[in-house]
């Protein structure tokens, strides 16, 4: 039981990791909208507007952070199995 949680832990601290870096790896508080650069070509003036979109930040991995060491810890609490010698 001690090593599924400690894998589990492992697991989910690299795919929080991993998932943040793919979408977007924003260094700053998670974001719901961003706003993006559009071009009309008619006036030929660039405007910005506001795509929804969801960007996490350094707080979703400090949660994904916080709950593996969350399950690092649970696993402490179960006592290792000692092996009888027969």
């Amino acid at each position: 039981m001690r090593t599924l949680l400690r894998i589990l832990s492992v697991i989910l601290l690299v795919t929080a990791l991993g998932w943040w870096w793919k979408a977007g790896s924003n260094k700053g508080w998670t974001k719901t909208s961003v706003q993006v650069w559009k071009y009309d070509e008619i006036t030929e003036i660039k405007y910005p507007e506001t795509v929804k979109r969801f960007v996490p930040g350094v707080d979703f991995v400090a949660g994904a952070a916080a709950a593996s060491l969350g399950l690092a810890g649970v696993s402490l609490v179960f006592r290792k199995r000692n092996p009888t010698v027969g």
